[in-house]
């Protein structure tokens, strides 16, 4: 699997008012490397309505994600939130809201790799110094310097 992992797609410490927001930002930035299909945003906000991916560790962190038919090729889009905003919990009620300073969106044509990926990035987001490395970080490259060990080798920089 070759991950599409850069600059064009980390966005630092931005400000949004709502998760809604947020994943439209980051959408934008999938779209402009030609990574999204169309309806990717709208897939991917129903999908966040009804699996929410807020997840209460570290610095609070979600990862969202899509069905593959709106994807054209695997790519990793991280944001940092200057100021948390909530997210469904995964796995809670429909109440249950996590307040989110990290967002990694995944991107992925095969619907094989989610889970492989799911569960290497849940396993390195409970390193709570390796978050607020993220967390802390102040330009798109240290994002991706960080982030990049984290996915398969054969992630792309281009």
């Amino acid at each position: 699997m070759s991950v599409l992992l850069n600059t064009d797609l980390i966005s630092v410490n931005i400000e949004a008012p709502d998760r809604n927001q947020v994943l439209t930002v980051m959408a934008d930035k999938l779209n402009g490397v030609r990574v999204a299909k169309e309806g990717f945003l709208d897939a991917l906000l129903k999908r966040e309505e009804i699996y929410p991916t807020g997840l209460p560790i570290s610095c609070g962190v979600a990862i969202p994600h899509t069905d593959p038919q709106y994807v054209t090729r695997d790519a990793l889009a991280v944001t940092t939130l200057h100021t948390p905003v909530l997210f469904g919990q995964m796995g809670g009620s429909e109440e249950d809201e996590v307040p989110v300073s990290v967002v990694i969106l995944m991107a992925l044509s095969n619907a094989d790799d989610h889970l492989n990926m799911l569960q290497n990035i849940v396993k390195s987001i409970q390193d709570d110094n390796l978050m607020q490395t993220i967390r802390s970080a102040t330009k798109p490259e240290e994002v991706v310097s960080i982030v990049r060990p984290l996915i398969p080798a054969d992630t792309e920089d281009s």
